[in-house]
């Protein structure tokens, strides 16, 4: 009894850091809107901007490229050569294996 005694003594003369304390610990900690969730959801918020962007990107050169397609026989014919090896009649084509390799999307970007 006298160890429940002496923390209600505190408590009575600390209310006010106590209180505070309380209100910290529910708004950092405890709820769906407590700041540790804030910043967990901000970081996904953040990632998944990330790869909206990248995905924009890819829309937006797959666009150009398809439009190429469709408009200039030039780029057509390039494309078949060199994705789907295609060649004409009479026409020898040499193909190294490194070639046969698909090339990820940051080499074809430096290209």
């Amino acid at each position: 009894m006298s160890k429940l005694h002496s923390i209600w003594d505190f408590v009575r003369q600390h209310k006010y850091a106590v209180v505070t304390l309380f209100f910290l610990i529910s708004i950092g900690f405890v709820g769906d809107s407590s700041l540790l969730r804030r910043i967990t959801n901000r970081h996904y918020m953040n990632v998944l901007q990330d790869e909206i962007n990248t995905y924009q990107d890819a829309f937006s050169r797959d666009t150009r490229t398809l439009k190429s397609l469709q408009h200039d026989p030039r780029t057509l014919e390039k494309v078949a050569r060199e994705r789907y090896l295609m060649r004409r009649p009479n026409e020898d084509v040499f193909v190294f294996e490194e070639d046969l390799t698909p090339s990820s999307p940051k080499e074809e970007n430096t290209k």
